[in-house]
């Protein structure tokens, strides 16, 4: 089968995210002996004008799009965060070559209403929509009877090859988000452990700050270290927020530690013991002084802190890799049966 990736392969930066979600996917289906080729509509956009303006290169970028599946006739296109493209365009696909199917795939949170709306821009021109929260939130997302499929965060061996639980650790634990005001609920967090839990070693990494890590000086960091807790956000500033839209939801940092085998932390509002059984594969917990006991416990137990990262990451490479991800998409999609997964398969439809 011939696949074509369209979205975010973010040239500008570098490498700097070698492990985004889009090139573990890509790895699943070659490894499931498919043909892939990538469209990365932002930098086409910022190339096809003088000025590097993303707005200014819209037009040029779609029809550059239209020429790389007249050429390629892809089987199934994969469009993910891929906001350039319009919805003329999409229609365009459909019209010109029906039997293509379209999905889209998105890991952002539904507690953003700027991204619910980025989603239902192409939702509804869809055969099928992925993203990595479940349950009732799905509805906003939900249109034309197209379903709505629930995707964890995955993993990839060649990708996330740490063993934490193995060896030394350098820091015992990993803490880091990109940007946080004094009053969320991150920042709190985050500072409330560095000031009642100083016998722990952090490595404490903060983008805004200057002090955040990137390519594979971050991915190596994790491998140094013993815990890794997973702070995402709960709301979007200024927004509020609706605890429906957090169930399952992670950041894709889960994915990151859990497959460099950290001992790994998470809210017990997202819900994520639906998809790791808690204090057998993943911590969790309901408050800041829950979790702060915690992590002095398994700083002084280190053989159940071993024990029980090692069976997160088997869990994780076992059962949310990045081959089950681009067989699940492809079942959903192709086929009338859908195998058996470690997370819900139901999807959430309405016209």
């Amino acid at each position: 089968m011939r696949i074509l990736m369209v979205g975010g392969f973010q040239f500008k930066n570098d490498a700097a995210r070698y492990y985004d979600y889009n090139r573990k996917l890509i790895n699943g289906f070659t490894k499931l002996g498919h043909q892939v080729m990538t469209f990365s509509d932002r930098d086409v956009a910022r190339m096809s004008n003088i000025f590097k303006s993303r707005k200014a290169g819209i037009k040029p970028c779609n029809e550059k799009l239209m020429d790389y599946i007249h050429r390629f006739k892809p089987h199934l296109v994969v469009f993910k965060h891929a906001d350039v493209i319009t919805q003329e365009t999409i229609l365009e696909i459909k019209h010109k070559y029906p039997h293509t199917k379209l999905a889209q795939l998105n890991i952002d949170a539904l507690f953003n209403p700027d991204n619910v709306a980025r989603i239902n821009h192409k939702s509804g021109l869809m055969d099928a929509n992925y993203v990595t929260t479940y349950g009732e939130s799905l509805y906003k997302i939900c249109q034309n009877n197209v379903p709505v499929y629930y995707i964890p965060n995955i993993v990839d061996r060649a990708v996330e090859a740490g063993r934490a639980f193995e060896g030394e650790n350098k820091a015992d634990l990993f803490l880091a988000y990109g940007n946080a005001a004094p009053d969320d609920s991150r920042y709190i967090t985050a500072h409330r452990i560095l000031d009642e839990a100083p016998d722990v070693c952090f490595s404490y990494h903060v983008s805004a700050q200057g002090t955040g890590l990137w390519g594979a000086d971050y991915m190596d960091r994790l491998a140094e270290c013993a815990m890794g807790l997973n702070l995402s956000r709960k709301e979007e500033k200024g927004r509020g927020g609706d605890m429906n839209d957090l169930f399952m939801y992670s950041s894709d940092r889960l994915a990151h530690y859990m497959g460099n085998g950290l001992l790994t932390f998470s809210d017990r509002d997202f819900s994520l013991d639906e998809l790791y059984e808690e204090d057998k594969e993943m911590i969790f917990y309901s408050s800041v002084d829950e979790l702060i006991d915690k992590l002095k416990y398994y700083k002084e137990h280190d053989d159940v802190r071993r024990k029980i990262a090692q069976a997160g990451w088997q869990k994780a490479h076992t059962a949310h890799n990045e081959t089950y991800a681009a067989q699940f998409m492809l079942e959903t999609l192709f086929e009338s049966k859908i195998s058996d997964y470690q997370w819900p398969t139901k999807p959430y439809m309405k016209s």
